[in-house]
């Protein structure tokens, strides 16, 4: 899994004309989720089972967040709200 920075991701969903970014995220994020949930399947050590568990959480609510993000595809700028949800999700 590759690292993301909030700082860009938020630049380029408020830039996303054509809504291409915030569709290509999703799909990104849901393909780690989808790898997480496989390898929760699988007999783990509890350490490990734990820490798959909340990256599992973790890239629920950033899936929750970007699809509900209001992106340059709107016209409309994000709103603080959307901005710190978002930040709060990659940056608890």
């Amino acid at each position: 899994m590759t690292g993301f920075s909030v700082k860009k991701i938020k630049a380029q969903l408020d830039n996303d004309t054509d809504g291409a970014y915030q569709k290509w995220l999703l799909e990104k994020l849901q393909g780690y989720k989808s790898e997480v949930e496989s390898s929760l399947q699988q007999m783990l050590a509890p350490e490990e089972y734990d820490r798959l568990s909340h990256l599992d959480r973790a890239l629920t609510m950033a899936l929750l967040v970007v699809s509900s993000y209001s992106t340059g595809a709107t016209g409309q700028a994000p709103t603080h709200r959307q901005t710190d949800s978002l930040s709060n999700v990659f940056n608890p």
